[in-house]
């Protein structure tokens, strides 16, 4: 957020610190953070976070101080864009799909990775048992 619409909040919040007000300071900053004009690849990277990492809308508004209707906002976009491109050609997998893709097979591993962990941990404890 700028200066002086941070400044105004402040001042605003400072003088008047009821629920309705905080509500409407809210709303502005949403606003002004929504207004802002960012490059489309730092978007299609905030929309990565979010689908090939996995990380929660949450996460990335903490550290990046967008709102979370902004982020949403961007991955909704970067969705349709993806399904023009796929209605231009059907059988072409889109990157979003993509990235799902790559997101559930990394969680799907991982998984995996702790299953074989555990079944070591048992085959070295009957091993133990048996012996």
């Amino acid at each position: 957020m700028n200066e002086v619409a941070h400044g105004c909040t402040e001042m605003i919040y400072q003088r008047c610190n009821t629920s309705g007000l905080m509500s409407i300071i809210s709303l502005v900053k949403e606003q002004i953070i929504m207004s802002r004009k960012y490059e489309p690849e730092f978007k299609r990277k905030i929309v990565r976070l979010h689908l090939e990492e996995g990380r929660s809308y949450k996460s990335i508004t903490a550290e990046y101080g967008f709102s979370k209707t902004a982020v949403s906002h961007w991955c909704e976009e970067y969705s349709k864009e993806c399904q023009s491109i796929s209605q231009n050609n059907p059988t072409a997998f889109t990157e979003a799909d993509l990235m799902k893709e790559n997101n559930r097979l990394r969680r799907e591993l991982e998984e995996s990775k702790k299953e074989v962990l555990f079944l070591k941990k048992a085959a070295a404890f009957f091993a133990k048992e048996i012996g």
